[in-house]
């Protein structure tokens, strides 16, 4: 897990305060899955154009609705501070010095489309994405830097870390027990 996280300060709240023993992981796989490849996580499986994205939006969009304080929040590993594409984000951008990070709501899941999901949940945009809860009075707002208070308030309550894998087609899906 190490390998996936940067060290910024969110990424080293995080590994402080989770193990992945503390977890079970799981994945969102085809019906007609070639099993002997499950752990061969750098190779696709959508060759034939399926997609993970409805799985991932309801998995993500539960998530979010089901606690008012509930966010997702992921890294963007191919951008930087001041990239042309950071603008093109379509949540909420935070940073952690040159790292850039997108988040999402309990409030913005209702309201935003599958458009949203799409753009922001494919794995090409960010290696790793948490699940956890922020109270609104100390949310980041847009273009702010995170803070110390903040990722270790996320880091403490991550419920779910979603792990890029199968050449960015899928994640492994980490739950705390």
């Amino acid at each position: 897990m190490n390998e996936m996280f940067w060290d910024g300060k969110l990424d080293s709240a995080l590994l402080k305060l989770i193990s992945p023993d503390q977890g079970k992981v799981l994945t969102f796989l085809p019906d007609d899955y070639e099993w002997d490849h499950l752990y061969r996580f750098e190779e696709s499986w959508l060759a034939d154009g399926r997609s993970t994205v409805p799985f991932m939006e309801k998995y993500v969009r539960t998530f979010l609705q089901s606690a008012p304080d509930r966010i997702a929040i992921g890294q963007a590993k191919l951008l930087s501070r001041g990239d042309k594409w950071v603008p093109k984000i379509q949540s909420l951008v935070h940073f952690d010095q040159d790292r850039v990070y997108w988040s999402l709501s309990n409030d913005d899941a209702r309201r935003n489309t599958r458009d949203w999901m799409q753009f922001n949940i494919t794995g090409d945009w960010q290696p790793c994405m948490l699940l956890t809860s922020l109270p609104k009075e100390i949310r980041p707002t847009d273009g702010s830097d995170l803070t110390l208070e903040q990722c270790e308030y996320m880091a403490s309550h991550t419920e779910v870390i979603l792990l890029s894998a199968y050449d960015f087609d899928g994640y492994l899906i980490w739950e705390l027990r």
